[in-house]
C-alpha cells in the first residue's frame, strides 16, 4: 500500500470517527437543550406572572410540556446511550432533569388550573385584561382549597427532595445549571404554595366569609416615624361581610383624642422631649413590637369609645409606601370635590401638603381636613376589586412584598388566627431567636414630616477576644433636607434592640443619658439624638454579647423597623464584610 493510499485510509478513519461520534453525542446534546430551555421558561412564566399575563404564562407551559414529551420520547428511542461509557452518566443525569422537569411543569399546570378556579374564571378562553371579577366569588373560591394546596406543596417538596438527593457534579455543566434553577424554583414555588395554603384558610376568615369582621384600621404615617411603622395620624372602622365591604368609616386621630380626658402618662420619651402631658391614641404605637402597640391601641380605642370599639376583631395598619404602590397599578386618581390628582410620585407629598395647607384654601374644617383619606380609600378599594385578573395579580404581587417588609401589618384578637400571621411573618412581632439579633428603632419626636429626607447607614462589626463576643455598632443618618414647612432638623428616641444579657461598653454621639432596660425578651439601649437638615450625623455603640453566642454557630438576625423603607447595612463579621441594602427583615451568617 503507498504511503498516500495509508495517509487517506487514517484521514478517513478519524473523520468515520468523528462523524460517529457527532451522530452519537448530537441527540443528547440536543435533548440537553431541551433542559435549557426549560429553564429559561421557567424565568419567563415567573416574569408573566409577576406582570398578571396569566395566558402568556400558560402558553409558555403548553409549549415546554409538548417539547419535554417528544424529547422523553427521542431519549426511549437512543437505548446505546446507556451502554456508551462516554455518555452512560449524562444520560442519567439527563433523563433524570427531563422527569423532574416534566413534574415541575405538571405541578405549574395544576396550579394554573386551581388558580382559574379561584379567580372563579368561566370556561374556556378568557381575556385576563378586560374581563371583570366578583371579590365575593374570590373569596368562595378561596375557602375549600387549602387541601389542593397542600396536594401540590407536597409534590413539589418531593421534588426538591429527589433533586437534593440525586449527584450531577459529574453532568455537563449546562446541566448543572438547569439542576440549580430547578432546585431554586421548587424551593420558591414550595414557600409560595405554603402562602396560599395558610392564605385559603386565612384569608376567607379575614374576608368575613364566615361571619362579619370588623377591623380597627390605623394609617402609620412613616415619614413621621413611629417604633411600630409611623405616626397614627388617621384611622377608621373597615367592616366586611362575605368577602364585601358593609361600612369603612376614616377619621383624623385628634378629632378621636380630643375629648379624651382620663390622664395616662406617656411614655418619658414623649414626656421630655415631646412636652406630652398625657398619652392618648395618636401615640401609641411606641412599641417596635406590633402586637404590643396594637394592644396599646385597642385600650386607647376602648377608652376613647371609639366607634364600634365593642365589635373590633383585629388591627390592619398600613403606610402611605403600599398606596403609592397600589397607584403604580390603578394608575392616576382623582377624588370628587378635590382639585388635584394623587399618582404613585405625588401621592405622600400631594396628602401631606392638603392636611397641612390645602384644606384651607378649599375651606375645609380642621377637623375634617383628612375625610380625603376616606374617600380615596374607598375609591382604590372599588378600583381594585374591578380589575380584570391579569391587573389583580399584580395587586397581590404588591400586597405579598409590602406585608414582607412590614408596610401593611395585621394584629388578630383571635389567638389561632394571631398565630398564623405570625407564622407567615405578617403580625410585625420582635423576633425571638437564639441567634444574635440586632434592630434600630426610631421614634420621630417633634420633627415634622422629617423622616422623607433621611437615609439610614449602619455598619456593625463582631470579633472575638477573650473568648467572649463583642459587638460595635455605627448609624449615620443622611438628612437630606432642608428648613420648611415638612422638614426640620430631625429629632428621634433611638431604641437598640440585641440579645438578652448582652452588655454596654461605650457609647459616643448620643445626646441624653443612655436608658438601659429588658423588652420583649432583648436588651434595649435608648437615647436621644438630633440631627440637622445637610448633614451626615449618627453614634456608634460598643457592647458585649451573651455568653452563649459563639463564633462556631454565629449568625445574625437583623429586623428592619415596620415603616423604613430600606436600610444600607455593612457588616464586618469576624474579618469578612458584606453590605446589603435591606427592605426586609434577614438572616445572616
Amino acid at each position: 500500500m503507498t504511503l498516500r493510499k495509508v495517509l487517506f485510509h487514517r484521514v478517513a478513519y478519524k473523520v468515520f470517527i468523528i462523524v460517529l461520534l457527532f451522530f452519537l453525542i448530537y441527540p443528547p446534546l440536543s435533548l440537553a437543550r431541551n433542559v435549557l430551555a426549560i429553564k429559561g421558561s421557567l424565568r419567563t412564566i415567573s416574569k408573566s406572572l409577576k406582570e398578571g399575563d396569566l395566558t402568556a404564562a400558560e402558553e409558555i407551559l403548553s409549549a415546554d410540556k409538548r417539547r419535554l414529551k417528544l424529547a422523553r420520547r427521542a431519549l426511549n428511542l437512543m437505548p446505546y446511550l446507556q451502554i456508551m461509557p462516554v455518555l452512560k452518566q449524562q444520560t442519567a443525569v439527563l433523563d433524570f432533569l427531563l422527569v423532574q422537569a416534566e413534574e415541575i411543569l405538571s405541578v405549574a399546570d395544576d396550579l394554573f388550573g386551581l388558580a382559574k378556579e379561584v379567580l372563579a374564571l368561566p370556561a374556556g378562553e378568557v381575556d385576563l385584561m378586560t374581563i371583570s371579577l366578583d371579590e365575593a366569588r374570590i373569596i368562595v373560591g378561596l375557602a375549600d382549597k387549602e387541601s389542593k394546596f397542600k396536594e401540590l406543596s407536597a409534590r413539589v417538596d418531593k421534588i426538591k427532595q429527589n433533586l437534593t438527593s440525586f449527584d450531577v457534579s459529574n453532568g455537563w455543566s449546562e446541566l448543572k445549571s438547569a439542576h440549580s434553577l430547578f432546585l431554586l424554583y421548587s424551593e420558591k414555588v414550595s414557600n409560595s404554595l405554603d402562602k396560599a395554603s395558610t392564605a385559603s384558610r386565612l384569608l376567607p376568615q379575614l374576608a368575613g366569609y364566615y361571619s362579619s369582621r370588623t377591623y380597627l384600621f390605623v394609617f402609620q404615617n412613616n415619614t413621621e416615624m413611629r417604633p411600630a411603622g409611623g405616626f397614627l395620624g388617621s384611622y377608621g372602622i373597615l367592616k366586611l361581610k362575605e368577602g364585601e365591604i358593609e361600612e369603612f368609616f376614616t377619621d383624623d386621630t385628634y378629632n378621636l383624642d380630643k375629648n379624651f380626658t382620663q390622664i395616662i402618662t406617656p411614655p418619658e420619651p414623649l414626656a421630655i422631649y415631646n412636652q406630652d402631658k398625657e398619652w392618648t391614641f395618636r401615640d401609641a404605637n411606641w412599641s417596635p413590637d406590633f402586637p404590643t402597640s396594637s394592644r396599646k391601641m385597642l385600650e386607647f380605642y376602648r377608652l376613647e369609645g371609639g366607634l364600634d370599639w365593642q365589635q373590633v376583631d383585629a388591627v390592619i395598619a398600613l403606610t402611605p409606601t403600599v398606596i403609592e404602590d397600589l397607584l403604580q397599578v390603578l394608575g392616576p386618581q382623582r377624588v370628587s370635590g378635590y382639585d388635584y390628582e394623587f399618582t404613585s410620585s405625588n401621592f405622600t407629598d400631594q396628602l401631606e401638603l392638603h392636611v397641612e395647607k390645602t384644606y384651607k384654601q378649599i375651606g375645609e374644617s380642621k377637623e375634617d381636613r383628612k375625610s380625603i383619606i376616606g374617600k380615596l380609600g374607598q375609591q382604590l378599594i372599588a378600583k381594585m376589586f374591578a380589575l380584570p385578573p391579569a391587573k389583580l395579580i399584580e395587586v397581590l404581587f404588591l400586597t405579598e412584598q409590602n406585608l414582607e417588609k412590614k408596610q401593611i401589618l395585621l394584629y388578630s384578637l383571635n389567638p389561632k388566627e394571631q398565630a398564623d400571621l405570625i407564622a407567615e411573618g405578617w403580625a410585625g412581632e420582635i423576633k425571638n431567636t437564639d441567634a444574635d439579633f440586632l434592630m434600630v428603632a426610631d421614634a420621630n419626636i417633634a420633627s415634622l414630616k422629617t423622616d422623607l429626607a433621611i437615609s439610614r447607614y449602619l455598619d456593625y462589626r463582631v470579633v472575638e477576644a477573650k473568648q467572649q463576643l463583642s459587638a460595635k455598632l455605627k448609624v449615620t443618618y443622611d438628612h437630606q433636607g432642608k428648613f420648611d414647612w415638612k422638614t426640620t432638623r430631625y429629632r428621634t428616641w433611638v431604641r437598640v434592640y440585641v440579645p438578652l444579657g448582652s452588655n454596654l461598653l461605650k457609647i459616643k454621639g448620643n445626646e441624653s443619658e443612655v436608658v438601659t432596660t429588658t423588652e420583649l425578651n432583648k436588651t434595649v439601649f435608648g437615647f436621644f439624638k438630633s440631627i440637622e437638615p445637610g448633614t451626615k450625623e449618627g453614634f456608634e455603640i460598643e457592647y458585649l454579647l451573651p455568653a452563649g453566642l459563639n463564633r462556631d454557630n454565629y449568625s445574625l438576625y437583623f429586623q428592619k423597623q415596620a415603616g423604613i423603607i430600606n436600610y444600607d447595612l455593612t457588616t464586618n463579621l469576624f474579618g469578612e464584610v458584606n453590605n446589603y441594602n435591606l427592605s426586609k427583615d434577614a438572616v445572616i451568617r
